[in-house]
C-alpha cells in the first residue's frame, strides 16, 4: 500500500511537467533512433514490495524520489539497431571495458547512460519493479546470454526502451559510492534472474572490467 500510494503520488507529479503530445513529437523526431524521456520526479531504489518479497537485500535504501533532467536514450543496447539490411537481428556488443564503451558512445556524439537515467528509463512512467510490471515473469523477456537487439517485442519499459529487464548487463556513467575507481552496472544479473531483472538492481566493477554479458546504451542530454 505504501509503495501504491508513493507511486501515485510520484506521477501525478511527473506527469504535470510533461510537454504536451505535440512538443513531445517534435522532441522525439530530433532523434528517433533514441527515446526522450522527460523531466520530472522518479522513485529511484527498491521499492518496499522487494524486500518483502526477498529480492532486494536488507540494509539497502528504499527508494526515494528524485529529479532526473529530460534526456535521451537508446531503444537498444549498443549498437542500437535492431537488424542487418537483411533483416536479420543484431546482438549487442558485449566485451567492452568501461573506457571502451565510453569511447564508443562519444563516437555517435552522445555518452553513457547514468544509473539514474538507466533505472528511470526502466521503470518507466508508473515507477515499475521490472520494466514491464511488478511481478516477474519470465515468457516477457530473453533469460540467455543469446542475447538479440529486440528480438522480445514484449520486452519494454513504459517509455519504449527494450532490455533493461532481459538484456546483458549494461555499464553507467555513474561512479561507484565506495569507489572512484569502479563504475555502477545496471540490470542483467543472470545469477538470480527474478532479482538480477529488476530495474533497481545494481552491481559495480573495476573500469578495466570486460565479459561477454556486459553491454551498454548510450544517452544523450535532451536541449
Amino acid at each position: 500500500e505504501k509503495d501504491t500510494d508513493l507511486r501515485q503520488v510520484v506521477s501525478v507529479k511527473a506527469e504535470k511537467l510533461w510537454p504536451s503530445e505535440e512538443k513531445w513529437k517534435i522532441l522525439s523526431d530530433k532523434h528517433p533512433e533514441m527515446v526522450y524521456i522527460p523531466a520530472g520526479p522518479s522513485l529511484l531504489g527498491p521499492l518496499n514490495q522487494e524486500f518483502s518479497f526477498g529480492l532486494a537485500r536488507p540494509g539497502q535504501p528504499v527508494a526515494t524520489e528524485v529529479e532526473v533532467d529530460a534526456f535521451y536514450i537508446d531503444r537498444f543496447e549498443f549498437p542500437n539497431v535492431k537488424e542487418d539490411k537483411d533483416g536479420n537481428p543484431i546482438p549487442p556488443i558485449t566485451g567492452q571495458n568501461h573506457d571502451q564503451a565510453t569511447e564508443l558512445c562519444e563516437k555517435l556524439g552522445k555518452r553513457l547512460c547514468s544509473s539514474y537515467e538507466w533505472e528511470k528509463s526502466c521503470k518507466g512512467p508508473g515507477n515499475k519493479i521490472y520494466s514491464y510490471g511488478d511481478s516477474y515473469d519470465p515468457d516477457l523477456c530473453k533469460d540467455s546470454d543469446d542475447y538479440l537487439l529486440g528480438a522480445n517485442e514484449t520486452c519494454s519499459s513504459g517509455y519504449g526502451v527494450f532490455g533493461l529487464s532481459g538484456g546483458p548487463r549494461e555499464w553507467t556513467s555513474t561512479p561507484s559510492p565506495g569507489s572512484s575507481s569502479r563504475r555502477l552496472i545496471k540490470g542483467g544479473e543472470m545469477v538470480n534472474v527474478e532479482r538480477g531483472f529488476r530495474c533497481s538492481f545494481q552491481t559495480d566493477d573495476l573500469m578495466g572490467y570486460a565479459d561477454d554479458q556486459t553491454s551498454f546504451r548510450c544517452c544523450l542530454d535532451a536541449e
